[in-house]
């Protein structure tokens, strides 16, 4: 479960209550989230599923689902280890968007 903070200036935050991404009967670690048309895109993982999904939200508060997956472990990647996680995505100048992502680089 995460905890989620509010501000009216984006730099003094007041905690406030708990906020659940749930997905395939597990807890999401929400890690980015971005503006869209129509409301936001939170990006989260779960290091045992191995995978980053989003949920779309038209107020910021209730989260669905999206479907499909974001990005997903490659296990014969060499520079991916036993996990992906933490994503942070932005939109660039062109309207195509970079995520970046942490992995344990394998040995």
């Amino acid at each position: 479960m995460q905890w989620y903070a509010t501000s009216l200036d984006g730099q003094a935050f007041s905690p406030q209550e708990k906020l659940s991404f749930l997905a395939d009967n597990s807890d999401y670690v929400a890690a980015n989230g971005v503006t869209t048309a129509g409301g936001f895109r939170m990006y989260a993982f779960a290091v045992p599923r191995k995978n980053i999904l989003s949920f779309f939200s038209a107020d910021g508060m209730n989260w669905v689902q999206e479907d499909g997956v974001r990005l997903q472990h490659d296990p014969n990647s060499t520079v991916e280890g036993s996990y992906i996680k933490d994503p942070a995505v932005l939109q660039l100048a062109d309207g195509s968007y970079l995520m970046v992502y942490v992995s344990r680089i394998p040995e």
